[in-house]
Order: C-alpha cells, then sequence, then structure tokens
C-alpha cells in the first residue's frame, strides 16, 4: 500500500514563514533551485493553468504547496506503486483527502494527518485531525 495525502506540504509550509510570503518571482526562484530554470518555469505555468481549471488558488504559496507535494511525495508514491505492480499480484494507491481543521484550516489534507485515522488515535489528536461524527465514520472505515 502506496499512498499520499492531497496537501502534504502545506505542514511544511506552515512551519516556513518565507513560503506564505513567495510571490511569483520568488516562486520561480525557489523552484529553480530544485529543478532547471527553464522546467520550473514550464512546471509553475501548468500548475498555475491546472489549479484554474479546476477552480483551486493558484497563489504562488499554494503552487508551491501543490509542485511540492507532487514531486516530493506523490509521485514517487505512484512510481514505487507501478514498479510493484509488475511483480506483486496486488498493489494498492490511496490518496487521502480530509482536511485538518487545525490553523483554520490552513494545513489542508497535510502530511501526517492520515496515521490518526488508520490507527484510531485520531480521537486523541482532534485539534489536528479534527472530531465529530465525519471523523469518527472516516477512521471506522
Amino acid at each position: 500500500m502506496v499512498g499520499s495525502n492531497l496537501e502534504e506540504w502545506k505542514l511544511f509550509s506552515a512551519m516556513d514563514p518565507l513560503a506564505q510570503k513567495l510571490d511569483k518571482a520568488g516562486l520561480v526562484a525557489l523552484m529553480s533551485k530544485r529543478l532547471s530554470a527553464d522546467f520550473a518555469s514550464s512546471v509553475i505555468a501548468t500548475y498555475e493553468r491546472a489549479r484554474a481549471s479546476a477552480g483551486a488558488s493558484i497563489t504562488p504559496p499554494e503552487l508551491y504547496s501543490a509542485i511540492e507535494t507532487d514531486r516530493v511525495f506523490r509521485m514517487p508514491g505512484v512510481r514505487l506503486a507501478e514498479i510493484l505492480g509488475r511483480s506483486e499480484r496486488r498493489v494498492y494507491n490511496y490518496l487521502f483527502t480530509w482536511r485538518s481543521p487545525a490553523m483554520c484550516g490552513a494545513l489542508g489534507s497535510c502530511h501526517a494527518l492520515e496515521l490518526g485515522f488508520v490507527f484510531g488515535t485520531n480521537h486523541v489528536m482532534r485539534r489536528f485531525a479534527g472530531e465529530g461524527p465525519a471523523a469518527d465514520k472516516l477512521a471506522a472505515r
């Protein structure tokens, strides 16, 4: 079983004061350090178009979070599942989309949020994971 959360990188962005202040030039500069400069601009433009067509935010901090979520978490997981699928009979891939209420929802469906639901301890982390009938139902599933 391999998977990721919808907005993994938001946990790390929340701990980085510069991430929330990114403007377009800062995003291009930051991503150019992680990718080649030409590729960074192309990736940013692609995410901008895709998110805009889905009605999602295209602010530089949101673009940064989406790109890093896919680059660091989602795509390596998808590739691992594909490789395992060549030799394993059953391979499962998940996308966890429950959003944390913490920090007025700023964390979204961030890194590690699924752990309390998987292990039935979400009630211990209710300020982070959320609570109520919907949370309990998800944890039971």
